[in-house]
């Protein structure tokens, strides 16, 4: 054995971290040669700090005096004021019992911040092995060199822990001197499963991929593995923006036992409130003007305001933040505040939802505008789901219910126009078939909301018969006033292509001839067409092919049947629409995988196609744009195909005149 005298060296005088020790108490352990009496010795200082209790210091707390922000609009020392709502989860988090905390949250909330305090304070507080993991190695390699290599050198007590060795931050790695934290991505199976960590960081769940390779299980059940033998005292916390019901942080939003969400406090009355977009009796809270229906408008002269469900007043954005600062967490059943929830039920898994409404760094004319377009727009839609109120994106026209598309009807019957001077115009789309035409006539009324109202639809077997449906039909109000087509977009494609070339230029002017495309550049474009197809014959004078991005007017269309029907921009059937109708247009569904509308085999989509080009028609004459007090001219009657097409996309030169 060692000879103890080696080490027993007598302590400076007057060292305040010496120890007494009993010789006896050391012989009786089996060392020897220890002399008798008493003697003493001491730690070095890194012993010291190391063994050294902790003084008791909550997260956010930590935050505002050691965590040092190195990127974004407000750099500098970390102030719990800026984004009040994020020092309870910190704090939450460091609850003895709590394992699992889930963040389902909005873009530009400041939740990625959590995680990097929540590191800083365990690597200086209880370090342990840590991992750190975001969806793809790219973005690894981006969190290193851009958030956490600056967090540790810009605060001086995270870079007191560092070891100023180059090899020790790495893209793949950080060596501090007390602990280690290991970057992983999901889609490395290696990586994840390197090592077992009693402390986990996933950022951005819902971008992981489903599993890293067909081989291996669920990317969230092998990360959940890495924390196995660390069953008493892990921790894991998932931050993301949500996506899909099915997307990991909606799935751990549900298996939460607690659900917190932060209640803004009114200015004015004092009433603690949920901010959002509307309350459950449908009543908007985040309001613009009735007559501005612009999103653009609205976001860029600041229009938009959120209204208390008590009292009325009408919060800015600063008295918006002014509430969102006085406010609290409170639990989504029981009502209590965060942490008298918390100490009451003792719950190991929590979660807590933002939506933008509380950002400061989202105004509410931004998530106003947002909502607007999403009136009007499927994919818009989508993304005011995710991207502001945090909410998961349901597809609803995968499951659309023929009753919700009867639903749309009004008193009118078929063939009658809307009256009261609603109406711009009527424009039509026809679907060609082997054995005959299906069509709709639908009447658009002036303005940026695009309401509609669909005037009649049917199958007729000939062109005879659709030119005589289209232009010699009479459409009236009540009123006894008439109102014409004035434009009908039809499809060209399949063995009809010719014949309805010739059909388009027998009727130059008031028809174009129409191609789908899955996907372009711009909503649609015009191409020249100078010859019949597979046939070197030409064309009399030529035709202006009208293609099309099906994905962005079919994404419309499916917003414009989720409107209800007393709300601006609706969707109006007559009173007389039928089954078929119905069913046909509940036939396409948008396929997440493919990113795309599709149709199952041996269902007849055909209204649906025909009402995808009557929104075509109003689109390209620009009907939005229109105002009642504008003069309609007269029809052009020189050829139209002289002229070389000026105008926006290609436009035939004749849509120059068609409306000032």
């Amino acid at each position: 054995m060692t000879d103890p005298a080696r080490w027993l060296v007598p302590p400076p005088k007057k060292t305040p971290e010496r120890v007494q020790g009993d010789a006896a108490w050391l012989r009786s352990i089996g060392l020897s040669g220890i002399p008798r009496g008493k003697f003493a010795f001491w730690f070095s200082g890194t012993v010291r700090s190391a063994f050294r209790a902790p003084s008791g210091i909550l997260p956010s707390q930590w935050a505002e005096r050691y965590f040092v922000v190195t990127e974004g609009s407000r750099p500098g020392p970390w102030r719990n004021a800026n984004a009040p709502y994020l020092a309870g989860i910190m704090d939450a988090w460091a609850e003895p019992y709590v394992r699992d905390v889930a963040v389902c949250a909005a873009p530009q909330l400041g939740k990625s911040k959590i995680a990097e305090i929540i590191l800083g304070y365990i690597a200086d507080r209880d370090p342990a092995l840590a991992q750190y993991i975001v969806p793809d190695e790219a973005t690894a390699d981006d969190l290193v060199e851009d958030r956490l290599k600056p967090m540790f050198s810009a605060s001086p007590r995270l870079a007191s822990l560092t070891t100023g060795k180059p090899g020790d931050m790495t893209k793949k790695r950080l060596k501090l001197k007390n602990m280690s934290i290991q970057l992983a991505w999901a889609g490395s199976v290696t990586r994840i499963a390197r090592v077992a960590a009693k402390y986990q960081f996933k950022d951005e769940v819902d971008k992981f991929p489903f599993t890293p390779s067909k081989k291996e299980a669920s990317s969230d059940a092998l990360i959940k593995k890495r924390q196995r033998t660390f069953r008493w005292d892990r921790k894991a916390l998932d931050i993301s923006t949500p996506t899909t019901e099915t997307g990991p942080i909606w799935l751990a939003w549900l298996r939460a036992n607690a659900r917190f969400y932060w209640f803004a406090r009114c200015p004015d009355c004092g009433c603690e409130q949920r901010l959002v977009s509307a309350d459950q009796d449908g009543r908007p809270r985040l309001r613009w003007p009735d007559d501005v229906r612009d999103p653009d408008k609205v976001q860029d002269e600041g229009l938009a305001w959120y209204e208390c469900e008590r009292c009325g007043a009408r919060w800015d954005d600063v008295r918006r933040d002014r509430a969102v600062a006085h406010g609290v967490w409170r639990e989504e059943r029981t009502g209590l505040e965060l942490f008298a929830h918390l100490r009451r039920y003792r719950p190991p898994r929590i979660a807590f939802h933002l939506s933008a409404l509380y950002s400061p760094f989202v105004s509410l004319s931004e998530s106003a505008a947002a909502l607007l377009k999403g009136t009007k727009d499927k994919v818009a839609l989508k993304d005011y789901c995710n991207g502001y109120e945090a909410t998961p994106w349901r597809d609803y026209t995968a499951e659309r219910a023929e009753k919700a598309i009867l639903a749309l009807a009004d008193e009118r019957p078929r063939g009658l126009v809307p009256g009261g001077g609603r109406v711009a115009c009527l424009v039509a789309g026809v679907d060609t078939q082997q054995d005959g035409f299906v069509y709709v006539i639908r009447a658009v009324g002036w303005g940026m909301e695009r309401e509609t109202w669909l005037v009649r639809e049917g199958l007729v077997d000939s062109f005879e018969a659709l030119a005589r449906v289209l232009w010699q039909d009479t459409y009236r109000d009540a009123a006894g006033n008439d109102h014409q087509v004035r434009l009908v977009v039809q499809d060209s494609q399949g063995d009809k292509t010719s014949d309805v070339y010739d059909f388009c230029v027998a009727n130059r002017g008031r028809i174009l001839a129409y191609k789908g495309e899955r996907r372009m550049s711009r909503p649609f474009s015009f191409t020249n067409i100078e010859f019949y197809p597979g046939d070197t014959r030409p064309i009399p004078g030529g035709l202006k092919l009208l293609r099309v991005d099906t994905t962005f007017f079919k994404n419309r269309l499916s917003g414009k049947l989720a409107i209800l029907p007393t709300d601006p921009g609706s969707f109006h059937l007559h009173a007389e629409a039928t089954d078929d109708y119905a069913r046909q247009m509940c036939a396409e569904y948008w396929d997440e995988d493919e990113a795309a509308w599709l149709c199952p085999p041996k269902r007849a989509n055909h209204f649906w196609d025909c009402e995808v080009m009557a929104l075509v028609a109003a689109e390209v004459l620009g009907v939005q744009h229109w105002s009642p007090d504008d003069e309609v001219e007269d029809e052009p009657e020189e050829d139209p195909a002289q002229d070389g097409g000026g105008g926006h996309s290609g436009l035939p030169g004749w849509f120059q005149n068609r409306r000032r």
